[in-house]
């Protein structure tokens, strides 16, 4: 008797952007989003500098080193100017290319997407979308999200900027079942709960 299918989960994480260019064309595409308890990113004011803890960042920063594109939406980096890089010891020279989504200076060796559909163009297995409301929904609107990272830290914010903007949905309906729990670990004090696309 042959068992068939095992290890088949773990093996298809493994191969994730792999088998998302040969299936889908594009990229495997992970949302990372760091919030408050309440879903907020930042301040009313802006500020978003730390939210979460240091464990947290440096998990961020591997999945920096694992992802061949990283992207920040316009908004993001008028507010931030964000580095992209990866700041690991050792892992240093891993750092993506670095993408802007939509209008803006670009950064000397950024590129330009000018839709979340241009992911098609990318040259690359794996994208994480990174920076800001703006960005987040507009790859959730698209479907283009096959995983999302949860970094939630213990502190409430209340008013503040919240951590996706509008996704189009038509009712309560078609937010449920679309996301399915495979991971929750600490990171303390911060909370990661990592989600796949359920398709």
């Amino acid at each position: 008797m042959v068992d068939v299918g095992i290890g088949q989960g773990v093996a298809e994480r493994a191969l994730a952007g792999f088998l998302s260019r040969k299936r889908l064309r594009r990229p495997f595409i992970t949302l990372k989003l760091a919030t408050s308890m309440d879903g907020r990113i930042a301040l009313s004011s802006g500020e978003s500098r730390w939210i979460t803890g240091s464990r947290s960042r440096a998990h961020a920063h591997g999945e920096r080193a694992r992802s061949g594109a990283i992207l920040v939406g316009s908004g993001t980096m008028r507010a931030d100017a964000p580095r992209l890089d990866v700041r690991l010891e050792g892992l240093e020279d891993r750092s993506p290319v670095r993408l802007l989504l939509g209008r803006g200076e670009l950064p000397r060796g950024w590129q330009r997407l000018r839709a979340p559909t241009d992911v098609y163009e990318l040259p690359v297995d794996s994208l994480l979308v990174e920076g800001g409301a703006g960005a987040a929904a507009a790859f959730l609107a698209e479907d283009l999200v096959d995983r999302l990272l949860l970094y939630r830290a213990p502190v409430i914010i209340g008013e503040g900027k919240a951590s996706v903007g509008d996704i189009g949905l038509g009712g309560l309906d078609a937010a449920h079942k679309r996301w399915t729990l495979v991971d929750q670990r600490r990171l303390a004090p911060d909370v990661l709960e990592i989600y796949d696309r359920t398709r």
